[in-house]
């Protein structure tokens, strides 16, 4: 029994990796990986990775069908900000002189980089859970944070003798409720428009049947003027590869990236 949990909320793996992540041999070389941890662990144990969302049916071929996923999920909003707030932070802590990781700008020099990445992977999430619905529990982020007990769905979905915590160490006091407006404003119609498609797939394919609430959309947090600081503050930082900026809306362009 092999448990997958795959929360794939927010991470900093490229769409472009799949190419990197599924060579041909993959199989091959996570069945000696499976091996060498059944070895260690027994023929039971558990995997959270993220990026493994990348190639899951390679996952499920190497193990001969015998694995279960528990897919966990949130709304898009949330992880592009999440994401925009981990890179920036390179922005801010990073001395000017040092060079900065590409992977620090990539996400200002094109603001739709982190949306896509959401999109990609939960293309993938989708697809797989979809195509193996027996193997797969799907739960969002926001049943188990309001409580929901994970052992209570594994119970029923697939008919584990588990039980539940008597507390749980998921603090819902961490999780944010809100957006800023910067994340939706942003984005182009039809990119927001395929998220949203995305993620109601995503709800329907819920174990608990649960609907979250949509995030609220803030603007309180930002400065009034908020291209014109972003932009000040990264002149002011001497990145020169932020050449261009539109004077309207403070988005960035440049970016080499081509995903999906």
């Amino acid at each position: 029994m092999i448990i997958f949990w795959l929360a794939v909320m927010q991470t900093g793996c490229m769409p472009a990796l799949t190419l990197l992540l599924s060579p041909p041999g993959s199989v091959e070389a996570l069945k000696r990986y499976i091996a060498a941890r059944n070895r260690v662990s027994g023929d039971a144990w558990l995997m959270k990775d993220p990026r493994a969302t990348l190639m899951l049916e390679a996952w499920q071929e190497a193990l001969g069908g015998s694995a279960h996923f528990v897919l966990i999920y949130r709304h898009w909003s949330y992880c592009v900000q999440s994401l925009l707030k981990r890179h920036a932070q390179d922005l801010v802590y990073c001395p000017p002189s040092d060079d900065l990781p590409e992977s620090a700008l990539a996400f200002w020099n094109d603001v739709t980089l982190a949306a896509r990445m959401w999109l990609s992977y939960n293309h993938h999430l989708l697809a797989f859970a979809e195509a193996h619905p027996a193997a797969c529990l799907v739960v969002s982020q926001h049943d188990l944070m309001q409580g929901v007990q994970l052992p209570s769905l594994l119970r029923d979905k697939f008919g584990w003798q588990v039980t539940d915590a008597e507390e749980s160490c998921l603090n819902p006091d961490y999780v944010e409720s809100s957006v800023d407006a910067d994340v939706w404003d942003m984005l182009p119609d039809d990119l927001v428009q395929s998220l949203n498609a995305v993620f109601a797939r995503l709800e329907a394919l819920n174990h608990t049947g649960f609907k979250a609430p949509l995030p609220e959309a803030v603007t309180d947090r930002r400065p009034s003027d908020f291209p014109g600081y972003l932009a000040t503050f990264i002149s002011d930082r001497s990145l020169a590869q932020v050449a261009e900026r539109d004077a309207t809306t403070g988005i960035f362009s440049g970016s080499n990236f081509t995903g999906p």
